[in-house]
């Protein structure tokens, strides 16, 4: 899909500018692994996350780890693991990961419960690739529905993905997302991911 290069960077910008504007701003960093032995298609799992880098007072961190199934298109991970953080109790939770490759749009979603609070998070996203020039991006979006026992609220918003060269011998690859969220209350938000696949 060829997208003028002026377009993408304009939309790139927006998204960058609006942090300065009447918004908050969130950094979030995520690990990524999935050990598969050769010719099979289950294996292991794992994640730690790190959701808003930025928020000293929680500095909440998530990890999970479980099975995945993959395939050449897809692939779903079934997880438990704990979300910790300084001034808040442990919570347990269970989630699952679904993404899917198609021939012009990568599709996810996940879904996650977290037991101390009661609280149900669907997340669904999208993207499709784009050129710049010689690099590779992908423009999309992505939403948060939460249902929580006493609180219910959405967000959703567009995303630029970026990849980025810095880790090639130690990862996989990386990636800077830059997403521009709406919230059901009114806040908006951007937030950047780094995100890391080992």
């Amino acid at each position: 899909m060829a997208i003028p290069v002026r377009t993408i960077a304009v939309f790139a910008l927006l998204l960058a500018s609006a942090s300065g504007q009447d918004g908050d701003y969130q950094l979030r960093v995520l690990a990524h692994t999935q050990f598969i032995p050769k010719g099979k298609k289950l294996g292991l799992a794992a994640w730690g996350i790190l959701p808003n880098t930025l928020n000293q007072a929680s500095q909440r961190r998530l990890v999970l780890t479980g099975g995945v199934y993959k395939n050449d298109k897809r692939w779903v991970e079934v997880m438990a693991g704990g979300l910790f953080s300084r001034n808040e109790p442990s919570s347990f939770v269970l989630d699952l990961r679904y993404s899917e490759r198609y021939k012009r749009t990568n599709t996810s979603l996940e879904v996650l419960y977290n037991f101390r609070t009661d609280s149900l998070l669907i997340n669904p996203g999208f993207t499709t690739p784009v050129r710049i020039k010689r690099l590779r991006a992908a423009v999309g979006g992505e939403a948060d529905l939460n249902f929580g026992a006493r609180n219910r609220n959405w967000v959703a918003g567009p995303r630029v993905v970026i990849p980025v060269p810095v880790c090639r011998r130690i990862c996989k690859d990386a990636s800077l997302v830059t997403a521009y969220r709406f919230h059901s209350d009114g806040r908006r938000v951007v937030r950047n991911y780094i995100a890391l696949n080992f």
